[in-house]
């Protein structure tokens, strides 16, 4: 059975990234992966979030936070939602223990190249939209990328 880490925003705040990161992790619990996920929303320490054992590392993503968390857990993929700028600090700390990851993300803003850089080391990059794919074709090759629009029934 796969080990499987979700990183970004997640519950209690009902809405954007939170929600669809809600959904993501009831469908890979029902596939029967083993799921841990990781935030930077609740606060410190674990918490419970109906059937979800979360770890909150304060309130941001900082590298030896997280490779200290990647030191003592053995992962065999990450999935990482979210917007752009929190995969700076994940991205190195996923490197440095050779674990793959898959990205969700949608093209909000003004796209820096120290935000998509971390995107071009995905196995998979999912966006919401055809127009977001091409967005980021220009950084990142079209067959790293697949689209998944919002509103899909997990």
């Amino acid at each position: 059975m796969a080990r499987v880490l979700l990183v970004g925003d997640f519950p209690p705040v009902p809405t954007g990234f939170a929600n669809v990161n809600y959904h993501i992790a009831k469908l890979l619990s029902r596939m029967g992966y083993s799921l841990r996920i990781l935030t930077h929303m609740l606060g410190n320490g674990f918490h419970e979030v109906e059937d979800f054992m979360v770890k909150s590392i304060g309130n941001r993503y900082e590298f030896k936070k997280l490779r200290d968390f990647l030191s003592i857990h053995r992962f065999d993929v990450a999935v990482l939602s979210g917007p752009w700028f929190l995969w700076r600090e994940v991205v190195p700390a996923l490197d440095c223990f050779d674990i793959p990851f898959i990205v969700y993300t949608v093209c909000e803003g003004r796209v820096l190249f120290d935000y998509v850089a971390p995107l071009m080391h995905a196995e998979k990059v999912l966006v919401p939209s055809e127009h977001a794919r091409r967005f980021l074709s220009e950084y990142i090759p079209c067959r790293k990328m697949a689209v998944l629009p919002h509103g899909i029934d997990t």
